[in-house]
């Protein structure tokens, strides 16, 4: 009798690819810039380009997209602040600019400090009265404490308004317009007036030089 052969089949092995490590590509995120001179192509750092700043030496004035960008000047709503500003940038910041804001407000503090110091005066007479001293020693504590105060104030008070002339965009040999206040008779007036023009200009936002000093 024939015996016939039954045929076994293989098993199949599939072969499976072996997948590559997948490597994810480090996404770089850049800052949109809000600058408006950026959106309309002005800026020089490359913002322009679908309002995407792509820089980290921006030169744009006023660009506050987080590049590395030149500070622009900074705004004071609360007198404290800028008063604060105006004892701790006054000695050490010249080359730099300050707002109108920072002027003013500033200006306003130390006015009502001088007015302070005038009912402190009042009231020292008064109590040198009271007392009955002859040497009157509260008052001329208090009147070296004001002559110290004015002193300490006039460097700051300088600086100032060289930074306020830096912000409008002018140059500090603006200071030379200071020797017309030695003009008999008109001197002071012409002096008063520059500064009360030069302290209302506004900010120079574009083109201006003295920006990138901020701190």
């Amino acid at each position: 009798m024939a015996v016939t052969k039954k045929s076994v089949k293989k098993p199949t092995v599939k072969k499976t690819a072996a997948k590559k490590p997948s490597v994810k590509k480090a996404v770089v995120k850049q800052e949109t810039c809000k600058c408006e001179c950026c959106k309309n192509g002005n800026c020089t750092c490359g913002c322009a380009n679908g309002g995407k700043c792509t820089c980290h030496d921006c030169k744009c004035e006023h660009c506050d997209c987080g590049c590395g960008c030149k500070k622009d000047s900074v705004k004071y709503t609360n007198m404290f602040a800028a008063f604060r500003a105006f004892w701790c940038r006054g000695y050490t910041e010249w080359a730099g600019t300050s707002s109108r804001s920072e002027y003013w407000l500033s200006l306003l503090a130390n006015v009502l400090v001088c007015v302070l110091f005038g009912l402190a005066m009042v009231g020292t007479i008064a109590l040198d009265n009271a007392l009955f001293t002859q040497e009157a020693v509260c008052t001329s504590i208090m009147v070296a404490l004001g002559m110290l105060y004015v002193a300490a104030s006039i460097i700051p008070s300088i600086s100032m308004l060289t930074r306020r002339m830096h912000d409008a965009g002018l140059s500090a040999w603006f200071w030379l317009l200071y020797l017309t206040g030695f003009i008999p008779f008109v001197g002071s007036y012409i002096w008063t007036a520059t500064v009360l023009v030069i302290a209302l200009l506004p900010t120079r936002t574009v083109d201006n030089p003295y920006h990138k000093y901020n701190k």
